[in-house]
């Protein structure tokens, strides 16, 4: 058995995640690449690397051709759980979901495993969870924080430490993208009657409301404090009137392009080797040559150039349908953006020590 060391958690970091702690097993099977236990005569896994970043930077594309892997077994893409089903926070949600609804979403890799005639292959075989939402979404943290902690401005423990606790041996991608396109596919995506003069007044009154804050706080501290107000919707009023059918509030999808300020916290928590970030633009024109780098980073059987060359020339998934049918970005909009999020690019390329996250190109 492979036992995970958790004595002497900080209550900090249990009260992140009491509902993990309390219910994932303190140890799992020795010779799977899984992470799996038996309950009862069931054997039950969970996911051994993890596809994140940020929504529309090509974690679907990214994700499709990952999983066409043989030695990866197929799961939904985005159970969101460690995110959201956990405490109960999503579209309709009146419950929170528990650890074993999560490992019900495996059931095919444990079930692929037991049949397999093959016990090497078996061995082998591993699956993801695919939800970008788990690099940066830390929403709750002030929720969990105890009474003599409630001054703090930024959490000391977040999700990356919950997992790196429980499943130590994961591995985690993050796809990133050029922040300005990445905000105009979001919105687009979600806004599909929105026009570039709309989105433009958008970004300027959320930049506006985004930079008052920065005058007293550091980035950091101004994206956990709207980490919290923004999705109460404490800021809809002071942003442009909602069009019918309008999905507002973009200084939501703002901060999530501020990439340095997440990256750390996974840097901390896990062995850099553990730890894989892709550019979506390198994605697009290189995957030939991407693709096996990944199946090498999580340890996975190099497959021919030929089968190689076959995946990577599937049909893009997921791009944004008419997005150039409303027309481009405005140039005085993409200016206004560069600036915002150049001391974040600076930062991003600092921290990876890689020039390319200038995205200069």
């Amino acid at each position: 058995m492979d036992k995970i060391a958790r004595d002497n958690i900080p209550d900090e970091l249990y009260r992140v995640a009491p509902e993990v702690f309390d219910h994932m097993p303190t140890k799992f099977l020795d010779g799977f690449r899984s992470p799996c236990w038996k309950v009862k005569s069931k054997l039950t896994c969970l996911p051994s690397f993890m596809l994140t970043g940020v929504g529309k930077c090509g974690t679907t594309d990214v994700w499709d051709k990952i999983v066409a892997h043989p030695d990866i077994v197929v799961s939904d893409k985005e159970p969101r759980w460690w995110t959201r089903l956990r405490v109960g926070r999503d579209r309709g949600l009146d419950k929170s979901y528990p650890l074993s609804w999560y490992a019900n979403q495996y059931n095919n890799l444990g079930k692929a495993i037991s049949e397999a005639r093959d016990s090497n292959k078996a061995k082998k075989l591993i699956a993801g969870d695919g939800s970008p939402s788990i690099f940066w979404d830390n929403i709750e943290w002030k929720t969990t924080l105890t009474a003599a902690c409630q001054n703090l401005t930024t959490p000391r423990y977040v999700l990356a430490d919950v997992i790196r606790t429980v499943l130590p041996k994961t591995k985690i991608l993050a796809v990133f993208r050029n922040p300005i396109t990445r905000l105009y596919s979001d919105y687009n995506y979600a806004n599909r009657s929105c026009t570039p003069a709309f989105f433009h007044d958008s970004v300027t009154e959320a930049t506006r409301i985004f930079s008052s804050c920065l005058a007293s706080s550091t980035r950091k501290e101004c994206v956990y404090k709207y980490f919290t107000e923004i999705y109460k919707n404490s800021l809809h009023h002071k942003l442009p009137k909602e069009r019918p059918g309008m999905n507002m509030n973009p200084i939501k999808r703002l901060f999530k392009g501020y990439y340095s300020l997440f990256v750390p916290d996974w840097l901390k928590a896990f062995p850099r080797d553990q730890v894989m970030f892709i550019r979506m633009e390198d994605w697009h024109s290189e995957c030939t040559t991407m693709l096996p780098n990944i199946y090498q980073f999580l340890d996975l059987e190099p497959l021919s150039k030929q089968n190689t060359d076959e995946i990577c020339n599937k049909t893009l998934k997921n791009s944004t349908p008419g997005m150039n049918a409303k027309g481009p970005m405005l140039d005085t909009t993409k200016q206004l953006l560069d600036k915002f999020y150049a001391p974040d690019r600076k930062d991003l390329a600092q921290i990876l020590n890689d020039d390319r996250f200038l995205w200069n190109d």
